[in-house]
């Protein structure tokens, strides 16, 4: 759960970073929702060119970057990852055509795995948040 916690948190910040750098775009969206995905920082970096946003962009084209997408998005209940340290494995189920009891285990992740996980999407919020950074200093009036 701290681990499901901390990659959807994190994952979040990356999410608030590209909305501030939208603000400093003056880029809008339909509904006003701006994600740290590729396809709406590249409308960022068009209007802004900078070297910051293109990294932003590169950033959210890794596949890491995907696989903590899809981790957060719920495939971790889907597919019913599983580590050790987080208790019993978790077991579903469903009932088939026949009234039979069906029950599918899920894949298990090593604690090292998810610990790598979460370091993955730490260093990407911490690149992000640099290049973020770097965009806030050379785009918002020091006034």
């Amino acid at each position: 759960m701290m681990i499901d916690d901390a990659i959807a948190r994190s994952i979040a910040i990356l999410d608030r970073l590209a909305k501030i750098a939208s603000l400093i775009a003056d880029v809008s969206f339909n509904n006003n929702k701006v994600h740290f995905r590729s396809h709406k920082l590249r409308k960022i970096h068009e209007k802004l060119r900078m070297p910051e946003t293109q990294k932003l962009v590169d950033l959210s084209k890794d596949e890491l970057f995907d696989l903590l997408i899809a981790y957060r998005d719920g495939w971790n209940h889907e597919k019913l990852a599983y580590s050790k340290i987080a208790g019993l494995p978790p077991i579903d189920g469903y009932t088939d055509t026949t009234g039979q009891e069906v029950r599918i285990q899920g894949d298990e992740w090593t604690g090292s795995y998810l610990l790598a996980l979460v370091k993955s999407v730490y260093d990407r919020v911490v690149e992000a948040l640099h290049e973020t950074s770097i965009i806030c200093d050379q785009r918002i009036p020091n006034d």
